[in-house]
């Protein structure tokens, strides 16, 4: 809904009517009327159609001009001296289009009302109504009382439900307190326009419906669908959504009908701010089986499911008869079907059943024992990348397994981690689990911890899982992690002491030290500093710049583990 603001200003006549103007021209009514700035149709007749649904009628020949703004207060018709200036906008508010409304009233048989603005005397009008006909000579008439939305500015909306679809003639005569002052002929022409499909497959699972020439008074619409069978039993209104500026759109799910075979209706109705409904138009489309099934798979997926629609339902067993084409139907599997909703069953094509072939998977239909359907074919290929280092070192903590060309339809991908020493026993259980980036990759993270710091040989499997629990191994990676030691290359003499890390220390070691001594006189000031066991596989020495005279320079640094030379490293101190 839109909320437009109508401004009414009167020409300076006389001084005698110059508060007059002064008091119109402040005057703001908040008024409710949708306009939806919609350009005409592409397939619109000829004739110019209006993209409002608003006639002025002046009826007391003052040159007073009616703006009306949207609530963006973007100006949107102009009503000025005898003419009518129509502003149409975009759905982000760009305005599109601006005309002067044609002498030959011409609407959109889409529109739900027809608004009249009615200009009369403020001082002597109490009652506005309007009666309309179908044309001149139709001796029956639709009558509206008129609402007074402004000083001098009444409104009258006449629903055009009241009338049958097609082009049609109107005359309005407009009363003013019981006395006819002003006839008004206007139009209304068909625009609408539907583009769907005349027969559609139900393995489609939706109908797509798009209409065309829709005016820009219309707020809201609905498509009510229902099938020829049974009458209206499976009646569903669907709401529509505007997706241009003149076009609204509907998914209509073949769900909601149970999926029934035959002739389908959709109407489409539109509404008006105003509470006023009008049908706009109604087709009918033929719904038939079919098959759904993906033209193309990965091994990694495990699986891939066949889904036929349109099944009669006096059917008690659907098969689903596979097999690869290598080999010719060495692998054959009739798979037992399951019914997913009335008139659907679906089979699934499990890989590792068929060798985990790559190449074409052939699947066709039968329903108790009979061919339902022709010969679905699946090509099945397998093109991931596995990444991850060759060599790493223990003090980096970690590193990182990838796993590129994954399908979407993958739901876990696990990583199990151990290391060579002591066969798997630091095998994490249950396995861990990779993370799914935003690209679609698979990353799992190798931590150290999780394997007590222990070097050589490090082994990640990849194991893929489909949405049924199958899981498959999809790569191998082995990872050498080599014993290091972390430390600062530079430390500050206020700092006191600084540490040295050991990684990938045996568990089995009973003692590391760290002889350390300065290049100043030799090994004069040589301390043999007893490490700290940090945690499995890490050790750590430190060094205090106090045992060492605080002297600055170069610290010399010895590891022995259990008496064996293991690395020197050196430190400058400043």
């Amino acid at each position: 809904m839109k909320t437009f603001n109508l401004h009414i200003n009167k020409n300076k006549r006389s001084q005698n009517t110059s508060v007059v103007f002064i008091c119109t021209m402040l005057l703001i009514i908040s008024i409710t009327f949708q306009v939806s700035m919609h350009p005409v149709s592409a397939a619109a007749p000829a004739v110019q159609v209006d993209a409002t649904n608003s006639i002025m009628v002046n009826t007391d020949n003052t040159k007073g001009s009616v703006y009306i703004y949207d609530r963006d207060q973007k100006l949107h018709t102009t009503f000025q001296n005898g003419k009518t200036i129509i502003k149409q906008y975009d759905l982000k508010g760009n305005l599109i289009k601006r005309y002067v409304q044609a002498d030959k009233l011409v609407f959109s048989t889409s529109n739900v009302s027809i608004s009249f603005y009615i200009k009369a005397n403020p001082t002597t009008t109490h009652e506005v109504k309007v009666h309309t006909r179908k044309d001149k000579t139709s001796p029956d008439g639709v009558e509206t009382v008129a609402t007074k939305v402004g000083n001098g500015v009444w409104k009258a909306v006449m629903p055009l439900d009241k009338w049958p679809a097609g082009d049609l003639q109107f005359e309005s005569t407009v009363i003013i307190n019981g006395s006819t002052v002003k006839q008004v002929e206007f139009q209304v022409k068909e625009t609408v326009t539907a583009d769907y499909k005349s027969v559609v497959s139900l393995s489609d699972e939706v109908i797509e419906i798009r209409v065309s020439g829709v005016s820009q008074t219309v707020s809201k619409v609905e498509f009510p669908t229902w099938t020829i069978a049974n009458g209206q039993d499976d009646l569903k209104w669907i709401q529509g959504k505007k997706a241009d500026v003149d076009t609204w759109e509907a998914v209509i799910p073949f769900s909601g009908h149970n999926y029934e075979l035959g002739r389908y209706v959709t109407h489409i109705y539109a509404h008006d701010n105003n509470s006023n409904t009008r049908f706009i138009a109604g087709m009918e489309y033929d719904a038939v089986g079919g098959v759904k099934y993906p033209a193309q798979s990965k091994l990694q997926n495990l699986s891939h499911d066949v889904y036929v629609y349109g099944v009669d339902p006096n059917v008690k067993q659907v098969e689903f008869p596979t097999w690869t084409l290598q080999n010719e139907q060495d692998d054959i599997e009739w798979i037992q079907g399951e019914k997913v909703a009335p008139g659907v069953w679906k089979g699934t094509v499990v890989y590792k059943k068929h060798k985990d072939e790559i190449g074409t998977y052939v699947t066709h239909v039968y329903g108790d024992s009979k061919g339902i359907d022709g010969s679905v074919k699946v090509a099945v290929d397998e093109n991931i990348k596995v990444t991850a280092p060759q060599r790493v070192e223990l003090k980096d903590g970690n590193y990182q397994v990838r796993i590129s060309g994954l399908s979407k339809d993958i739901k876990n991908v696990y990583f199990p981690t151990w290391t060579d020493k002591n066969g798997q026993d630091d095998l994490i259980h249950p396995w861990a689990k990779g993370i799914r980036e935003q690209n679609g990759d698979w990353v799992y993270t190798v931590d150290f911890r999780n394997h007590n710091y222990e070097s050589g040989k490090y082994h990640t499997h990849g194991y893929s899982e489909d949405k049924y629990g199958n899981t498959r191994i999809i790569s191998i990676t082995e990872v050498h992690a080599e014993p290091s030691v972390k430390f600062k290359n530079t430390v500050r003499l206020d700092e006191q002491w600084y540490d040295l890390y050991v990684y990938g220390v045996d568990r089995a070691a009973k003692k590391v030290e760290f002889p350390t001594w300065t290049a100043f006189q030799g090994q004069d000031d040589i301390k043999w500093i007893q490490g700290e066991k940090i945690s499995e596989g890490v050790w750590r020495g430190r060094v205090k710049l106090s045992d060492h005279n605080n002297e600055k320079g170069i610290y010399h640094n010895h590891i022995y583990i259990d008496q064996v030379m293991f690395q020197a490293h050196d430190v400058q101190v400043k």
